[in-house]
């Protein structure tokens, strides 16, 4: 019989938790990442990253992290320039600029700065 192993990004962000609280205790109780991974049936990779973080963050590990990048990560313009943008684009038409089409197009909205 094979045992199923849990990909911890599909359970619950409580559940994720609570599977990082018992890691945490297992840590400090000195069992292998290894042991409490395959007793709880997830991957080793993952229960080691959280012993990493638990030895440099302790407790304050356990605590569920805002997944994905930054807000705004990547982007070319910040706030301020992003609600300039949005106010010309809304409030006027190409043709009101003098631009040579009809419709806003990505070359037309380089054109505006």
């Amino acid at each position: 019989m094979t045992r199923k192993i849990h990909d911890v990004k599909c359970i619950t962000a409580k559940r994720r938790e609570q599977l990082r609280r018992q890691a945490y205790e297992a840590f400090q109780s000195g069992i292998t990442g290894h042991a409490f991974a395959k007793q709880h049936q997830i991957y080793a990779e993952t229960v080691y990253s959280w012993y990493r973080r638990f030895a440099v963050c302790g407790e304050d590990a356990i605590k569920e992290r805002k997944r994905g990048p930054e807000k705004n990560a990547g982007a070319l313009l910040n706030s301020r320039q992003m609600k300039k943008l949005q106010k010309t684009v809304i409030g006027t038409t190409p043709d009101q600029l003098k631009f040579p089409f009809a419709l806003w197009s990505l070359e037309g909205f380089a054109d505006l700065h």
